[in-house]
């Protein structure tokens, strides 16, 4: 009986191994694939101090109350996302990765975690509520100061509330793929696709590093609400999208993707790229980047459904 025992845990760990391997095996092409897709889209470096840019960005050093905001809300509308530089203190920042740091490592040996929050973790994500869980009495978004509340305000017209789809991220470049806890960089998408579309969200995307150089970063493509909503061929009425769109926009094959201007951001922590849940981007990962990256997407929503039409 004891070797029997001993025969069928021998087998179950031969076996296991063998699904982990299925599961590389048959995934990471994907990713592989998917980044190389990806790759032959053009795409420019976008300097946080290329001067040129300035149409897309907002210095919050700079910022004004009563004007930043209607600058903020015009810049995003018009271009689908809008740069905030020096938007949160680097204190700010390195408090929040610190907290972050000791969440994880504490939330990967935890057991009580529930199936939904033990997959978040594997792939990279902290929830607001996971975050809350490990940390009582603070948020993901002690780092949204009142500067980011106003913006947040004058574009929906309205009080926001915090999104439940706030998480941080952590991506890896290709080649460190054996690197636990991470994931490597998302494939070109709009977060309408996979949230519910007829709410309209925000994203504070907040790096927690400087990226863009050594390591992976942000993608975005310029489209406005409305252009978007064409382009996927999305029924308002129905809220659906394309079937054969939707594919080609996940494989990075969709033939309008190589019209739209597209940019890498390389950006500080404490700057913050903001984009609606109807703005095309992916993650971005080239040869020169060789070390992980860390984020947080810090969502907000209106207290109403909204458009822009």
């Amino acid at each position: 009986m004891k070797k029997m025992r001993e025969s069928a845990s021998s087998f179950v760990k031969i076996n296991k191994n063998v699904f982990l391997l299925l599961i590389v095996f048959l995934l990471v092409p994907k990713i592989i694939a998917s980044e190389k897709s990806n790759c032959l889209l053009p795409v420019q470096e976008f300097h946080r101090d290329d001067k040129s840019y300035n149409n897309f960005t907002i210095d919050m050093n700079k910022y004004i109350q009563g004007i930043t905001e209607k600058e903020f809300k015009l810049k995003l509308i018009k271009n689908g996302f809008v740069v905030l530089l020096n938007a949160i203190p680097s204190p700010d920042i390195d408090n929040m990765r610190s907290l972050l740091d000791q969440t994880y490592e504490k939330a990967q040996n935890d057991h009580s975690l529930n199936d939904d929050e033990r997959r978040n973790i594997s792939n990279s994500h902290i929830t607001e509520n996971v975050f809350r869980k490990y940390n009582p009495g603070n948020s993901l978004f002690n780092v949204f100061n009142n500067k980011l509340k106003n913006l947040g305000n004058y574009f929906f017209s309205c009080d926001f509330r915090f999104n439940e789809g706030t998480h941080t991220r952590r991506v890896k470049p290709l080649q460190l793929s054996d690197l636990k806890y991470f994931q490597f960089p998302m494939g070109i998408h709009i977060d309408a696709m996979y949230h519910n579309p007829r709410e309209f969200v925000l994203n504070f995307w907040t790096p927690l590093d400087d990226c863009g150089k050594d390591k992976p970063t942000l993608r975005t493509f310029v489209s406005n609400v409305d252009d978007t909503f064409a382009l996927m061929q999305f029924d308002i009425r129905t809220l659906t999208f394309n079937a054969l769109t939707y594919k080609q926009v996940e494989e990075g094959t969709a033939s309008f993707l190589q019209e739209l201007p597209s940019y890498y951001f390389v950006v500080n922590k404490g700057d913050i790229v903001v984009i609606s849940n109807w703005t095309f981007h992916s993650g971005y990962a080239n040869e020169n980047m060789q070390y992980p990256r860390w984020s947080m997407e810090l969502r907000i929503s209106g207290n109403k459904f909204w458009y822009t039409k």
